[in-house]
């Protein structure tokens, strides 16, 4: 690794790693996710039948090689040709990690107000977890930029040159990319298969961070990720247009990529 790209490299975790939760709290957790499961076993059930071709769908990517394993996954050389594009520069004081599981919609509207230079500290959303909606993401992105800013969403389920032709503006300083993604289609499922809360996360994961970066002749997106055992990582359009061609059982929509403009 060259000096100029560990320098650029450093700078992305020269934020905030947030604390491991206590022990207690995550075998809390734990117990709560594997007991939801099983309370949800005959609902789980249900949808394999009813909507069997979304469920497949979803698992048929889940099981996919996971994009760790790419050679550009998170190169030195092409991570520092990423934060030298105009958006990505911007996104260097930025951006920040989720402080804990479930908060990544709060996180990553951070991330994206705290680029834009106009909008002001005590504006930001503050952290809270629950289940978050695309839609109510870009609700809270808008008002918070109280007419500076508008967002609009391209869903998974529209065509992948809509998503191409998105993907176009991200290093254009007019605009800022976040995506809501379903992390097993890029990661693969979680290790056992058989604890049910991984099962359930693999299914209905849905996740959200930044896109700051489009290397268009490689075809790579730059994704932030905010939850920090993933950080910054590179994928092919088509990889990632996967991820969000998945449908989102909560909402009854697929996944999206949102499109914030700056006015």
């Amino acid at each position: 690794m060259s000096t100029d790209a560990k320098k650029i490299w450093k700078n992305i975790p020269d934020i905030a790693i947030p604390p491991a939760p206590p022990l207690f709290q995550s075998i809390a957790k734990l117990f709560i996710f594997n007991m939801l499961f099983l309370i949800g076993f005959p609902y789980f059930c249900y949808l394999i039948i009813t909507k069997w071709s979304v469920m497949y769908d979803i698992l048929h990517k889940a099981i996919q090689k996971s994009i760790i394993h790419t050679k550009d996954y998170q190169s030195d050389e092409l991570i520092t040709e990423v934060w030298n594009l105009p958006v990505a520069q911007q996104y260097r004081d930025a951006v920040e990690y989720q402080r804990r599981e479930g908060y990544c919609c709060p996180t990553t509207q951070r991330c994206i107000l705290k680029s834009i230079p106009s909008i002001k500290t005590e504006d930001l959303p503050i952290m809270k977890g629950g289940p978050a909606s695309i839609d109510k993401y870009c609700s809270i992105v808008d008002k918070i930029g109280n007419g500076q800013l508008s967002s609009t969403v391209i869903y998974g389920d529209d065509k992948y040159q809509s998503f191409i032709e998105t993907l176009k503006k991200v290093n254009d300083p007019k605009y800022r990319i976040a995506i809501n993604f379903l992390r097993s289609s890029l990661f693969g499922m979680k290790s056992p298969l058989w604890l049910p809360s991984n099962l359930l996360l693999s299914i209905f994961g849905g996740h959200f961070s930044p896109i700051i970066g489009y290397l268009e002749k490689e075809d790579l997106v730059a994704v932030f990720d905010v939850n920090h055992n993933y950080g910054l990582f590179l994928v092919k359009s088509e990889r990632l247009y996967d991820s969000i061609s998945t449908f989102d059982l909560s909402s009854g929509k697929s996944r999206g990529i949102v499109i914030t403009t700056i006015h």
